[in-house]
């Protein structure tokens, strides 16, 4: 998919860092702290999707140049998208017995659905849903290690949404 592709979806992006996971802050527009400071920020974009002039803006300083920092981009979940949510595979091997089981009770669905190979290794799962949640841990682990005091948890499925 383009950029522009997404854009005409109605999806609200960010440019991203793909080895760091995370935004690529020096191209976001600055927003005012509570104590008055100004600092870059994502978050305008989980209220409203980036404007033809901002994505243009991002690509003249090197959005998504092969060898570029800001690589990536990131797309914001939430009613911003079009109360797009996501399914988050942190643990691949849980994919396919989850496919299986939605293969069984709706036939057809999983060819409607885009599913995205993460560079951690895991999946993400796009769909659009009539209300869409903060994001909720579906499937968990919990481990510990020997110096530990009590159990800690690792998500193994969680679905990002609102927030």
């Amino acid at each position: 998919m383009t950029v522009q592709s997404y854009l005409e979806a109605g999806l609200s992006i960010i440019p991203c860092v793909r080895v760091e996971k995370r935004p690529a802050g020096w191209l976001l527009p600055i927003i005012q702290t509570s104590d008055g400071r100004g600092v870059r920020s994502w978050k305008p974009f989980q209220q409203r999707r980036p404007t033809e002039t901002e994505v243009q803006a991002w690509l003249r300083r090197g959005w998504l140049q092969p060898r570029g920092k800001a690589n990536a981009l990131a797309v914001i979940t939430g009613q911003v998208s079009g109360n797009l949510e996501v399914l988050d595979f942190d643990a691949p091997p849980l994919m396919k017995p989850w496919a299986a089981q939605i293969q069984a009770q709706v036939p057809g669905l999983l060819e409607q659905l885009p599913f995205v190979h993460t560079p951690s290794g895991g999946w993400h799962v796009y769909y659009r849903c009539p209300v869409v949640a903060g994001n909720q841990k579906l499937a968990v682990e919990y481990y510990q290690e020997e110096t530990d005091t009590k159990p800690r948890v690792k998500t193994l499925i969680e679905t990002r949404g609102e927030g």
